[in-house]
């Protein structure tokens, strides 16, 4: 999720008080100051660190 700095701070930013769907309440707020885009964009991603790290190491990092 990306938006304008001074956006961001003019709604409000996220509710600290909300345990979950902060991200959803930014939104609701973002959807007052215009236009909301959804950007389909494809991640690639590489495995071969990871696979130099070797399975222990890179268990390790990820726990």
């Amino acid at each position: 999720m990306f938006c304008r700095h001074g956006d961001f701070w003019d709604c409000g930013g996220f509710n600290e008080a909300l345990p979950i769907l902060e991200k959803a309440d930014l939104c609701l707020n973002l959807v007052r100051w215009g236009k909301i885009r959804q950007v389909n964009r494809i991640v690639t991603s590489s495995d071969r660190r990871v696979a130099h790290w070797g399975t222990f190491k890179a268990t390790g990092i990820y726990l």
